[in-house]
């Protein structure tokens, strides 16, 4: 997010996040080896009948790891740094020292401390977050996809039983995969509604400091941090690393058409 008043751009936020993006890429390799693990053991034909034992006592472990780095990913490492970040962008919004990570040119609008520039830093996240989570949108689908579908034919394949364990981790496995999808698409969408209501509100609103304004950027200030924290989805870095630029040019002239950085200052009385 650039700004022509100064080069550089500074969020120290961002280093609370680099446990749970190591933790990502461990889960996102362990998905990968689950998922040829279950789909080899639903197919004795590919699997060695001396193997077989091997393939399920690996899947149930895989699984196993699998599930408490998520939970734990999900309500420790990646709540924690989500707290800080929150932290910030109330210490940026209203000018209190809540948080003491600097950051600078993150949130660029000219707003004073104010529920204004608590708005318009929530428009800015909620653009941002809305656009990188429809492209990741796009992968999710066909990772989905693509495994359940080699997950049918291979299941068509299977030929003799197995044990309760094992068809209880397979679906709780194949739950997931799709629960995660699921979780991803609503968590856009709520991502989508927030941006929508807040653009709303600046668009028809000359003052944005009525009751009736005030009270619709708590509502969705709660709605947006609502949705993170259920979901518990990590942004991923390296796409919204490729559309910053592109989306950075976009919040530049969307603000300007809104007069964001030219409206009058708001006191929070």
């Amino acid at each position: 997010m650039a700004s022509s008043q100064s080069p550089i751009r500074i969020d120290e936020v961002n280093r609370h996040y680099k446990t749970p993006r190591r933790v990502a890429k461990i889960l996102r390799c362990l998905f990968w080896c689950i998922a040829v693990l279950s789909l080899l053991q639903t197919s004795p034909i590919l699997v060695p009948q001396q193997f077989t034992t091997f393939v399920s006592i690996a899947f149930v472990l895989l699984t196993l790891i699998f599930f408490s780095l998520s939970q734990a990913q999900r309500y420790y490492w990646l709540a924690r740094a989500e707290s800080e970040r929150r932290r910030a962008l109330l210490t940026d919004a209203l000018g209190v020292p809540l948080s003491h990570e600097a950051t600078q040119l993150y949130y660029n609008n000219f707003y004073e401390p104010s529920l204004g520039r608590l708005a318009a830093n929530l428009l800015e996240n909620s653009f941002f977050s809305s656009e990188v989570t429809k492209s990741m949108l796009g992968g999710c689908r066909f990772q989905s996809g693509l495994y359940l579908s080699l997950w049918i034919i291979f299941f068509a394949l299977r030929y003799n039983d197995y044990q309760l364990l094992i068809v209880v981790t397979q679906f709780v496995f194949s739950a997931e995969i799709i629960a995660s999808w699921i979780n991803l698409e609503i968590l856009h969408r709520r991502y989508e509604s927030c941006f929508e209501r807040l653009k709303a509100l600046f668009r028809l609103n000359d003052d944005i400091s009525g009751t009736t304004s005030i009270a619709e950027m708590l509502d969705v200030a709660i709605a947006y941090e609502s949705a993170k924290a259920a979901a518990g989805v990590l942004l991923d870095e390296n796409t919204f690393q490729k559309m910053n630029e592109t989306l950075t040019n976009r919040w530049n002239r969307m603000r300007l058409s809104l007069g964001i950085e030219v409206k009058s200052d708001i006191s929070n009385e």
